[in-house]
């Protein structure tokens, strides 16, 4: 795998996704495997984001803010966990949660957008917040990071 640059806030190379998805296939990982049905796995899932945010959060407290830099894993985590729990985020909870500067947030839901991974969707309720998803295809390859994690566990 390719070392990532510090200094950039690139998303993972194809490289880096087809060695991933070459792992996942080997292990021949779902969730009949570990004996859990359609919910189980999906608290499974939830319970293991929340952790691996978690864990994210507790090395800033650590080490300070400014070492790390991944933003748009941090969003797309938090976009993760607010599915999983069916909480629809609005932007302002997207960059609160994912513990990013508000401008940060702003340029990589952007970026996000328009790589197809997340979508908005107006709150018809208030139409002053607007409403940041997952798309169908982000959320399947997020269940495959998680469930790689998942798998070291087994």
């Amino acid at each position: 795998m390719s070392v990532p640059d510090p200094n950039t806030h690139d998303v993972p190379s194809d490289e880096d996704v087809s060695n991933a998805r070459e792992l996942l296939a080997a292990k021949n990982f779902d969730r009949r495997s570990i004996g859990c049905d359609r919910q189980q796995m999906r608290e499974r899932r939830l319970r293991t984001a929340e952790r691996i945010l978690l864990l994210r959060r507790s090395r800033v407290g650590i080490f300070g803010e400014g070492l790390f830099g991944e933003a748009s894993w941090d969003i797309l985590l938090s976009l993760y966990v607010a599915e999983l729990s069916q909480y629809r985020m609005t932007i302002t909870a997207v960059y609160n949660e994912a513990g990013v500067p508000q401008t940060t947030a702003l340029r990589w839901l952007q970026h996000l957008v328009d790589l197809g991974m997340v979508v908005r969707r107006p709150n018809v309720v208030d139409r002053r917040a607007v409403f940041v998803e997952l798309t169908s295809t982000t959320l399947e390859k997020m269940d495959r990071i998680i469930d790689g994690v998942l798998m070291q566990d087994t």
